[in-house]
């Protein structure tokens, strides 16, 4: 999921790609897409950033 994201442009600057866009792209629906995809973000992100607590 977060593959297809990144391949589709999903993060670029401007987006090259909206959740509808990528949902579309795996043959899934919006929400499907979306809440994994903030899961995952939630959980990956301090690390790489560092907590900021």
């Amino acid at each position: 999921m977060l593959q297809a994201a990144l391949e589709t442009g999903r993060f670029q600057r401007p987006r090259d790609a909206t959740v509808g866009g990528v949902a579309d792209v795996l043959a899934t629906d919006r929400a499907t897409f979306a809440e994994p995809l903030a899961s995952t973000q939630r959980r990956l992100l301090p690390s790489i950033v560092g907590n900021r607590d």
